[in-house]
């Protein structure tokens, strides 16, 4: 006599498959969306180049975070669906000015010869909806990194205490040409000064002077080897992109600002007469 399977196995199975076929339906619902008008549904940010998996998805993160407002596609998920609010109006200056602003995040971090594209897809649906998935692929390109970094200081005092110092400054020889940095090597500086005797020196009194200019480069020859060896440096420069650095110190009108200042008299008040 044959046992007969149980009946519970095959209705579970169909409970499941009904389920996963009703949490794809759902999707994300949208409200109060303009109708017949393309909204930002989604925005996808394509990173070309030869990163690791983490520098990867840090870049990624901080350019999806220079997107205009308007670009910025917003839902809150719930238990089996997500619900968008108010989508924006899908506008291409919103996306131009969003390439501008990863521009300028890019030239901040080294990379100054990036190509940054974008493509709107609109899918239409049957209640009126217009959802515009927005894709913006970016090349940062090469990095342009430090060949030479120097200070070149007027007042010798200072140009001392500068060399003397360089061993601890935030940057090197070879890392990336980072606007931050240079910045931090400034604040660093000011700091350095004013620990020894400098307390009018400020942040405005120094700048950073960059050339990625090679002047050997530009010296003409008639002599057919040296133009190939001009030729490969050239190409080498341009696969591997450099930038001379120095920092300098700004024209001083106040005469106070480079005076070292000493401990003069000291005078303890206890407190109990």
């Amino acid at each position: 006599m044959s046992k007969s399977r149980p009946a519970f196995i095959p209705l579970l199975f169909l409970l499941s498959s009904a389920a996963a076929l009703f949490l794809s339906s759902c999707g994300v619902q949208v409200k109060n969306f303009r109708k017949d008008r393309p909204f930002v549904y989604q925005t996808n940010i394509n990173v070309k180049g030869n990163f690791s998996r983490d520098s990867l998805d840090l870049l990624r993160s901080r350019l999806k975070s220079q997107l205009d407002d308007s670009m910025r596609s917003r839902s809150v998920s719930k238990v089996f669906f997500s619900v968008m609010k108010s989508p924006p109006v899908y506008d291409t200056s919103s996306a131009e000015k969003s390439v501008l602003y990863m521009r300028a995040l890019l030239n901040s971090l080294g990379y100054f010869h990036d190509t940054i594209t974008y493509k709107a897809r609109i899918d239409t649906l049957n209640n009126g909806q217009m959802r515009t998935t927005v894709d913006f692929t970016v090349a940062p390109g090469k990095v342009v990194r430090i060949d030479s970094f120097a200070y070149n200081l007027r007042d010798s005092n200072l140009q001392r205490l500068a060399s003397t110092s360089q061993a601890e400054a935030v940057i090197k020889e070879g890392d990336p040409f980072a606007k931050s940095n240079i910045s931090l090597e400034l604040d660093r500086l000011v700091q350095y000064y004013r620990e020894r005797g400098y307390m009018k020196f400020g942040r405005d009194d120094l700048y950073g002077l960059w050339d990625t200019l090679d002047i050997s480069l530009l010296n003409p020859t008639a002599d057919p080897f040296e133009q190939l060896l001009l030729l490969q440096k050239i190409k080498e420069r341009r696969e591997n992109p450099k930038a001379n650095l120095e920092i300098r110190l700004r024209p001083i009108t106040d005469s106070n600002k480079l005076k070292q200042f000493y401990v003069g008299n000291v005078t303890i008040y206890p407190d109990y007469i």
